[in-house]
Parts: C-alpha cells; structure tokens; sequence
C-alpha cells in the first residue's frame, strides 16, 4: 500500500540555490536534515503522519497537497509479473497552491523546481528535474504539472518528491516521500478520498463515487481483478470483444472549454451493461469534464465530453434540466442537475442539484485544460471493463 509523508523546509532562497549547487557537483542532492541540523534552514511544518489509501493518486494533509499519478505499468507493479520484460512509468505531479507571477514584486510566489529521487538507504539518487521559470502563469493560477517519463519505478522502492516554492526572497521545499507506490486508478477512493461532505450529497462527483462503489468492475486485488473487472490501456482487452478507449479533440478553445469526441466500446446490451460514463481527468486524476448516460436515452456510437459536468436529457426526466449542447447523434445534453432517471437498481426520479461555488471551483473554475500537458480519458461499460486512453497536448 502506497504511503505519502511529507516535511516542510524553509530557508532564503540564494542559500538554497548555493548549497542545491554544491549538491549537484558532489553528484546528490540537499540534503534538507543536515541543513536544518547546521542552522541554515528551519522546519516549518511537519504536518504529515504516514496516509495511505489503496490503489488512490492522491494524498494529502493539511495545507501541503500533493497530487500526483503513476501511469503503469511499473516493473513490479504489475499484476502477474513475473520478471524478465523491463517497462517504464509515468509519474505526474502538482500542488494544491496558488501561483502568481513574477513581475518584479517581492511578493510574487510560484514553484520553481521539482525534483524526483530515488532513496536506496542512506544513497539518494537524482532521476530527473525540472525547473520553471519565474513569469511561468498558468491558465487556472494553481501550480504547474511536473511530467516525467520514462521512469524505473518499483513497487516496493522509496521516492522523494521535492518542490520548491519561491516566495519574498525565500525558497520553501516540500518534501514528499512515496513509500512502495503503485500504478494509479480512477477508483471510489480516488473520487471521494473518504467520508463524503455534506455539501456533496447531491453533486455529480458523489453520484460517480457512489456508481464506482456499486460497480463490480471497479474493485481490484493484489493478483488481478474481482468478477471479470478490469481497467485496459489503449492496446486492448478482450472479454466478449474488444474493449478499448477510443477517443480525439475535437476542439479546445482559449477559455478553456473543450469537446472530446469518445467512442462507444460496444453497444448496449441491457441496463446492466450498457456505456455509462465518459471522463476527462487532467494529468493528477482530477475530472474535468465527464458524461453520465442513462440507459435508454437513444445515444448511440460515441458521445462527446465537454469541460464541466452532462448527462443526456432523458424524455420522462428533462423538467428542469437546462440543454447546454447536441452531441454527434444529435441528442440533446444538460448540465447535471435538475432531475434524471437514476441507473441503477429499481430506478426512480432523483433531484440533482447544481454544484455550489466551491464546487465549481474545485471541479471546474480552477482546472484548465489549457495547462495539461496531457489528459486521461476513461470509459466503462458498467459490466466488463473500464478503458483507458491518454492523449499528449504538449
């Protein structure tokens, strides 16, 4: 099981980069402890007693988020490896925190380096780096992603993650340590990350925690999968038939808006399985846009995602449902709230309402997928499998 423990440091930033490039030329890197043990730096923070959460991409504690992804499969990580094929990861990262530009302003604050290291007992081995300029905006004003490729991650190995945040001629550094990581999956934990708030009650991102949860499919075990569940890359699976994501951009326009055009896996075959959900996530597993259909509403083929939050009119359950679009079948979309047919067992009218603020700051307002360096997109049939397809922007 992954663990995620973090530590706070802090010192004036032309020390750091002082002692980061002495580190660098004795082939390491800084060491945070022996600063703190010489008086150079402080702690400010030790927030973080170990987290874990099974098969999740994200952990978290206090203020000091780190979100992060691993795109399997690891060279241990994989369910019924058995040694002899070398594979390489994708491990993407950011923080829940704001980002201002640098324009001179002593108070500007942005991230300006992230840093992978692989821990092998006393050793700490640099794997890769990556720095960000001072007048680097994003789109959403939250911290840039960190992308790095090609990596020889194990399951059962250490990782530091360090950020270092720039702030008032001040260098703060995050540093996170990754305890046997494992490849990331879109699951309930992932959705909900524990209790729901009541705020959520009737959003759209409980009414997917609560599908994932009813779905067989979603759960997973050490050797495998549980009744015939699974999640695919884009080379394909078969159960019955092929599954796989299939999916393009249609467009992405400069405010942030999106159309994702995604193909239907198979058609419908019953109200037990039939293709349901339709997601974008950013590079961390975020959502930035998903479709929810209901069986029966006619839509055929493919459908199409847009940023935020749809799901097809429904002719018994449109009252109150505002049409936002028409998909590629010419059917009518609406945003998700309002009222719909439920899908699951004895279905019945449910009310959605529409997100609050907060959460449309969370789930839409603050992600851009103007700053993905690249998205994820996933699919499921409710029955057989969830399929995965990821598309680079960068």
């Amino acid at each position: 099981m992954t663990t995620v423990t973090t530590k706070v440091y802090q010192l004036e930033r032309r020390t750091f980069l002082k002692l980061s490039a002495a580190a660098v030329m004795a082939g390491g890197i800084l060491d945070l402890d022996a600063a703190y043990a010489q008086g150079v730096c402080k702690v400010i923070s030790d927030p973080m007693s170990p987290v874990q959460k099974p098969l999740s991409g994200a952990n978290s504690a206090a203020d000091f988020r780190l979100l992060y992804w691993i795109d399997g499969p690891m060279n241990d990580g994989l369910p019924g490896y058995s040694g002899g094929l070398l594979t390489r990861a994708r491990l993407s990262v950011t923080m829940k925190s704001d980002q201002t530009v640098n324009n001179g302003s002593t108070g500007a604050e942005y991230i300006e380096s992230v840093s992978l290291v692989q821990v092998d007992g006393a050793q700490k081995n640099l794997m890769a780096q990556t720095f960000f300029a001072a007048n680097t905006q994003t789109e959403s004003g939250k911290a840039p992603y960190a992308v790095f490729e090609n990596l020889d991650l194990s399951a059962t190995g250490i990782y530091e993650i360090y950020v270092a945040q720039v702030a008032n001629n001040m260098t703060t550094v995050y540093r996170h340590t990754l305890t046997n990581p494992r490849p990331s999956r879109f699951d309930y934990n992932h959705v909900i990350g524990g209790a729901v708030p009541a705020e959520f009650a009737q959003s759209f991102i409980t009414d997917l925690a609560g599908d994932i949860k009813e779905s067989n499919q979603y759960y997973f075990t050490a050797q495998g999968t549980v009744n015939n569940g699974y999640i695919n890359t884009p080379f394909g699976v078969s159960i019955g038939g092929p599954h796989t994501c299939r999916a393009r951009i249609l467009e992405v326009k400069t405010d942030g808006d999106f159309r994702i055009e995604v193909d239907f896996m198979h058609g419908d075959a019953d109200s037990a399985h039939y293709m349901r959900y339709f997601l974008v996530l950013d590079p961390v597993g975020r959502v930035l846009g998903g479709v929810r259909r209901i069986f029966g509403d006619g839509v055929s083929g493919k459908v199409e995602v847009r940023r935020g939050f749809f799901t097809p009119l429904h002719p018994t359950a449109s009252v109150g449902v505002n049409q936002e679009y028409l998909d590629a079948n010419n059917k009518g979309y609406g945003r998700l709230h309002g009222q719909r047919i439920t899908s699951r067992a004895n279905p019945a009218l449910v009310a959605i309402q529409p997100l609050n603020a907060a959460q449309t700051a969370d789930y839409i307002g603050r992600l851009s997928i103007l700053d993905c360096p690249h998205i994820n997109i996933y699919t499921d049939d409710r029955f057989h499998a969830v399929a995965r397809a990821s598309i680079k922007l960068r």
